[in-house]
């Protein structure tokens, strides 16, 4: 998807997070924003009719306009064995995203990965890879992660295994 140069949503907003609100946010997923301003609840609010909630573990949906101040992942709900479904959706702003090799960076696969890729991932709180370990032991239950720096997308679904290298 290429986001076109007049697409300017309100700070703290980046374009890839937008674009991915715009895309997945309905009247029917409640909406949790960490930092987001009022310009970004007023856009995200007006563009999708999403109501907000009023906390994280309410919240099918969550922006986190900081990567580096993210909540614990155990902070929102993971649906249940019966009702994964029922999980949140994080949509988390990063200083930047990468495909690359070398220390510091984090392994994945799982389905959808052929074999394996490396991701570097800047701007997130330490240990994020080994909350993100433990969230996929939880399958079926857990939470799914959308990173955005830029333009730039990286979709993490609770299936997928991190590995910090």
């Amino acid at each position: 998807m290429a986001l076109g140069p007049d697409f300017a949503p309100p700070h703290p907003l980046e374009p890839a997070a937008a674009a991915v609100c715009l895309a997945l946010l309905d009247l029917d997923t409640r909406l949790w924003i960490d930092g987001g301003g009022d310009g970004a609840e007023a856009y995200l609010r007006f563009h999708t009719g999403a109501p907000l909630a009023d906390a994280p573990d309410e919240a099918d949906f969550a922006v986190i306009a900081d990567g580096a101040m993210i909540p614990r992942l155990d902070s929102f709900s993971p649906g249940t064995d019966e009702l994964p479904e029922r999980s949140a959706t994080l949509i988390v702003q990063v200083a930047g995203l990468e495909s690359r090799a070398g220390e510091g960076v984090w392994r994945l696969s799982g389905p959808g990965i052929d074999g394996n890729a490396d991701l570097a991932v800047e701007g997130l709180r330490a240990g994020m890879a080994e909350e993100l370990a433990v969230n996929f032991q939880r399958f079926p239950r857990g939470v799914d992660l959308i990173l955005c720096a830029g333009a730039r997308v990286a979709a993490l679904p609770r299936t997928t295994k991190v590995e910090a290298l």
